[in-house]
């Protein structure tokens, strides 16, 4: 869309629902603050609270007065403050997504939340905090791309997860395993030492003590586990995936709704999650990696979700999808070089011998015993070259690492702003090279690859401008 058929608007006011917005949102931290000022200080504290919220909201109805919108031209200007008045010009092409809010309060109200980020921004650079459903709906479309999204019915449903779905995610995500651990090493620790003491004349009295203990890491991890599946349920209920005109259309929540909107052209890779869990059911989660969101916003890894669990094949699908590839990306990737799982076995063995031969020098031959921990050593090694995954195709490249959580970054041979080849004196014996690819927001690599590989990789993308 040219500048001469661009609309333009006078500007606009947001929805007088903005008011108790603001003052909610306000009011906690502000009265909050005053109510530990008045308890030091001592004075009334209902009068001093009641005229606070009197002040408070005659700020916010002033901010209301002296807050505005348009559109001019492919431009968003936003203008607002009282005594130190602001003007932000926000280009439709800076743009990188528009996410339309519901919270509780903006159901009560009738309104939602239009939140615009662009493309370096360390946080949200516009906020229109309450505008009607139909505004948001007619400025989305506008703001991402210029152009207006024809009217009808919406585009069918492509992906929708059940309860149960949300379920198995809740129980399989990473607060599980991280419970998992913790009850693990509870359980070592306090086992060991309660088998030993079991045999002393305190036996009844410490296994009553076994057993408090054993239900309270129950009870601990059943808590877990429960609130776990409640916030699993209150992100990402009624979640669903929808296409439209080059864009993704995210819906979810249950509290608070959340319409995402993700241009294609805009997504700069996609990244599939799969921990020990999910691997042994083939489920996954795919994230989007766009330039929209700084590493600092607190809700970029809910705004990049696209698929919060799904079958492997699922995931694949949706990244091609996402992607704009013409088929989804092959699921098996091109193993590791046999070098790479000798460095690993060799790095194993020397950081595993500093325990035998001190438990040699401690204990005679007796200490030969210490050359167990060789296999957990071993076994690491070994997850982590099997972890080890790289494949060039003609439209896109995909690097795979990560040995508790597998990560596969998908990411289109166009999107691929430079290259950098580097081999550490570790891999340089081994005739290995790690191959770093420079994506906005992100920092995939694909670690040890032949150096003979890591180069014509390089050299084929270069002839090629990627």
């Amino acid at each position: 869309m040219n500048s001469e058929e661009s609309p333009r608007a006078e500007p606009t006011r947001l929805q007088l629902a903005a008011v108790v917005v603001w003052f909610l949102d306000d009011a906690r931290r502000f009265i909050l603050g005053l109510l530990a000022v008045i308890i030091a200080r001592g004075g009334n504290l209902i009068a001093t609270v009641s005229i606070a919220v009197v002040a408070l909201a005659v700020f916010e109805v002033l901010r209301y007065m002296r807050f505005t919108y348009g559109i001019d031209g492919n431009t968003l200007i936003v203008e607002g403050g009282l005594l130190n008045r602001y003007r932000r010009t926000l280009p439709f092409a800076r743009i990188q997504s528009v996410d339309v809010v519901q919270k509780l309060r903006h159901r009560l109200l009738g309104v939602v939340e239009l939140r615009v980020e662009t493309a370096g921004g360390s946080s949200t650079e516009a906020n229109l905090v309450a505008v009607t459903p139909d505004e948001a709906e007619r400025l989305r479309p506008l703001l991402l791309g210029g152009t207006l999204i024809p009217t009808g019915p919406p585009p069918p449903e492509l992906i929708r997860l059940t309860p149960g779905d949300l379920i198995v995610a809740a129980l399989t995500g990473g607060r599980v395993a991280v419970v998992a651990v913790i009850f693990g090493y509870a359980q070592q620790v306090v086992g060991d030492g309660l088998l030993e003491s079991l045999a002393g004349r305190a036996e009844d009295a410490l296994r009553s003590a076994f057993l408090v203990t054993v239900v309270a890491i129950g009870v601990v991890v059943v808590i877990v586990l429960t609130l776990s599946v409640i916030a699993t349920m209150l992100v990402y209920w009624n979640f669903s995936v929808r296409s439209q005109e080059g864009r993704l259309i995210i819906d979810r929540g249950l509290l608070e709704r959340r319409r995402a909107t993700v241009p294609l052209k805009r997504v700069q890779a996609v990244q599939m999650s799969e921990n020990l869990l999910r691997r042994i059911f083939r489920k996954a989660a795919l994230t989007s990696i766009t330039a929209g969101y700084s590493p600092s916003n607190e809700e970029r890894e809910e705004t990049s979700m696209l698929l919060p669990i799904g079958s492997r094949e699922q995931a694949l699908w949706l990244a091609g999808l996402a992607l704009d590839l013409p088929a989804p990306p092959a699921g098996r990737l091109e193993p590791g070089p046999r070098a790479a799982l000798i460095r690993r076995l060799v790095e194993a063995i020397v950081l595993a011998s500093p325990f035998v031969v001190v438990a040699v020098a401690l204990a005679g031959l007796r200490g030969l015993w210490a050359l167990l921990l060789l296999g957990p050593f071993i076994a690491l090694a070994w997850a982590s070259y099997r972890a080890l995954g790289f494949r060039l195709e003609p439209d896109y490249l995909a690097v795979q690492s990560g040995v508790l959580n597998r990560r596969t970054t998908i990411i289109p041979r166009a999107n691929v702003q430079h290259l950098a080849l580097s081999r550490g004196p570790v891999q340089r014996p081994f005739d290995l090279a790690t191959l770093r690819i420079g994506v906005p927001s992100a920092k995939p690599q694909a670690h040890d690859l032949a150096r003979s590989t890591a180069e014509a990789t390089m050299a084929e993308l270069y002839k090629a401008g990627w």
